[in-house]
């Protein structure tokens, strides 16, 4: 009987030193791209990338865990959004949106069960060519406790994780290039007028807003500036930015409505607007995507060589109480000059 125990315990020594070396070999930090090349526009793909909601369609672990609870929090597609999971095989965790920009979203991964650790990423979407997009995810995770990462260089844990990961992404072809009738078409060309903007007098109330809450800033504040000003409301409720932060997604905006005869509303700020030159686009589709309005705009004052912008406006003047397709909302959105 000693012999045994002496024998299992010069094993379970040998399991450990092994261990210990593995961990001492293995890397601090665990890094995957997985790319491939989808046969739909880049809009189909995102929306698929974007909301999480959209998840189930290609993720491997909702295929490996389908009875897994899933909770969402936040604007679908939009920064700060989130999802939480809780499975038998997938233990727990949660993964939320830190930032978009570009047809690129960070994310931030935590794991909560079998073990704690933090991870974090992006997906992206590119042209290329011939109405096909590359997709592309990474992911870096960092081996801070040392025993599980002796464990994981042994299991070849990288390379499960590049194979999950390319497995998503295979996923996500099949998926959206056989539902391509249900997936967005392609954005169409944007086009940026130089206009003369009329002068204005609005009402509404001034925030520092994010994008995470901007749908419901706009409620609240167009609900409130109905109770105080009601038929004296003239026109399509508007944001004004005033300052806008592309890093942090957040600035300080008034979201309200034009006043036909320009008197103060009780409660509300007032912004008398000038006649003045503008450029503007007029963008047909969900208002999720205004950014490709912006982004155009912006890239015409650089062309110009224009940097004196007083403010933007967002115009929403086809919105969910015309039109209950998003599609087919539309959003003017200037860009006023100095």
């Amino acid at each position: 009987m000693k012999k045994f125990l002496r024998v299992v315990l010069i094993l379970l020594l040998l399991v450990a030193a092994t261990v210990v070396i593995a961990a001492l070999i293995a890397p601090k930090e665990t890094n995957i791209t997985s790319t491939t090349v989808i046969n739909a526009p880049k809009e189909a793909v995102w929306e698929q990338m974007v909301k999480f909601k959209n998840w189930p369609n290609w993720s491997p672990w909702h295929k490996m865990d389908p009875d897994q609870k899933l909770t969402y929090s936040g604007v679908d597609g939009e920064v700060g959004s989130s999802y939480s999971w809780v499975g038998e095989k997938t233990g727990e965790g949660s993964m939320t949106n830190k930032s978009v920009e570009n047809g690129k979203m960070t994310y931030e991964l935590k794991f909560v069960k079998p073990f704690e650790s933090t991870a974090g990423g992006y997906l992206m979407v590119e042209d290329a060519g011939n109405g096909t997009t590359k997709a592309t995810w990474t992911y870096t995770g960092n081996n801070d406790n040392f025993l599980w990462r002796g464990m994981g260089y042994l299991m070849g844990m990288k390379k499960m994780l590049q194979g999950q990961f390319d497995e998503g992404l295979a996923n996500m072809k099949a998926y959206v290039e056989s539902h391509k009738s249900e997936m967005p078409a392609a954005a169409p060309k944007l086009t940026v007028e130089e206009v003369q903007f009329a002068a204005t007098n609005y009402a509404g109330y001034k925030s520092h807003v994010g994008m995470g809450d901007w749908e419901k800033v706009l409620g609240e504040s167009l609900g409130k500036l109905q109770t105080a000003a009601g038929a004296r409301i003239s026109g399509a409720p508007v944001s004004i930015i005033y300052k806008w932060d592309d890093d942090k997604m957040e600035g300080d905006v008034l979201i309200g409505a034009p006043i036909a005869d320009g008197k103060p509303v009780d409660g509300a700020a007032m912004e008398k607007v000038a006649a003045t030159r503008a450029y503007k686009v007029a963008y047909v589709g969900d208002p999720a995507g205004t950014g490709a309005a912006h982004q155009a705009i912006g890239a015409k004052l650089a062309e110009k060589g224009e940097k004196d912008v007083l403010f933007m406006i967002e115009e929403y003047a086809v919105a969910g109480d015309k039109e209950k397709d998003k599609n087919k909302w539309v959003t003017n959105v200037y860009y006023l000059m100095k």
